[in-house]
């Protein structure tokens, strides 16, 4: 259970108690184009404390796991009931790549299942994260967050021994779609920002970033053109979906919106899926997947919110 501020005008003004749980996360968007594949944890009750003013927000674990819903809202339903974190669809969307555990893992399935029989695990390195796949689907990249075997690595789809590609302080990779560069998130300098080599690990130089800065998740458009990512530039500013053309000019915040780190490009490139979180908001808006279109910023609400009173 999350508590968060009441709106009651016998409490008088208060900072808002921080809520450091989504319902939602991690969204995954089928090639396919029809669906959206996410972590869940659905909040089943929220109710206002009598005493102390505040919101109660419960959340139903046994129903937790990875869910899909169609692009209009419907048929939301559960596959797994298990997170996988950090997932990523190959090109053809018959495998899912994915974190579990602190090792990559792949798993067959559609834009409806996944199949669990068929779950692999690839590597056997310890604390591996934010596994992406090269468009040919052979390789996957990912990295190792900690310890003295940090930093980003290549691996063939059925595992063996991985490549280091650049490090110690290299994370969350993500391919090229031509397959000859990495985008990912490090720190040169007094600068921590969004990054880019090519795939052995040469011409490193930064796209966007700060001595300030925090940053999440770079993710190239299925074109190339465009790098998405999460972050803030000051530490006063808010943490938001950013978009900047593929050589780092343009970048700019796309709705003003506070989010989780994690997003997913639509297949055709237009619109972006991701989770609209505030520590501070108490609306049942928070923590839900919306998706915005990239040229207009015009966005609609995907998931939503549907606890008792």
């Amino acid at each position: 259970m999350l508590g968060s501020c009441s709106d009651s005008k016998v409490m008088g003004p208060a900072k808002p108690a921080p809520n450091y749980f989504s319902a939602y996360a991690e969204p995954a968007w089928h090639p396919g184009g029809r669906t959206i594949a996410f972590n869940c944890t659905p909040l089943v009750r929220r109710y206002r404390n009598s005493i102390t003013g505040r919101y109660v927000y419960v959340f139903a674990e046994s129903l937790s796991g990875i869910w899909v819903v169609n692009l209009d809202g419907s048929h939301q339903n559960r596959l797994l009931p298990y997170h996988l974190w950090t997932p990523d669809w190959d090109s053809t969307g018959n495998s899912l790549a994915y974190e579990l555990g602190g090792s990559i893992w792949t798993i067959a399935g559609s834009d409806s299942e996944l199949i669990e029989v068929t779950a692999t695990q690839i590597t056997t390195t310890q604390s591996s994260f934010s596994p992406t796949w090269r468009r040919d689907g052979n390789a996957l990249a990912f990295s190792v967050n900690g310890g003295p075997a940090s930093g980003v690595y290549v691996v063939p789809r059925t595992g063996g021994a991985p490549r280091l590609v650049g490090g110690p302080g290299w994370f969350s990779p993500d391919w090229s779609p031509n397959g000859d560069s990495l985008v990912f998130i490090t720190a040169v300098g007094s600068n921590w920002g969004v990054f880019v080599a090519d795939s052995t690990g040469q011409g490193l130089h930064m796209l966007w970033g700060s001595p300030e800065a925090a940053v999440g998740y770079p993710r190239w458009s299925p074109d190339g053109s465009q790098i998405a990512f999460t972050g803030r530039f000051r530490n006063a500013d808010p943490y938001q979906l950013w978009v900047m053309n593929s050589d780092g000019s343009s970048a700019h915040a796309v709705i003003p919106d506070r989010v989780l780190s994690s997003f997913c490009w639509s297949p055709d490139g237009g619109e972006i899926a991701y989770v609209r979180f505030d520590q501070s908001d108490t609306s049942l808006a928070n923590g839900t997947i919306w998706i915005v279109n990239v040229a207009t910023g015009s966005k609609r609400q995907l998931t939503f919110n549907t606890p008792s009173n």
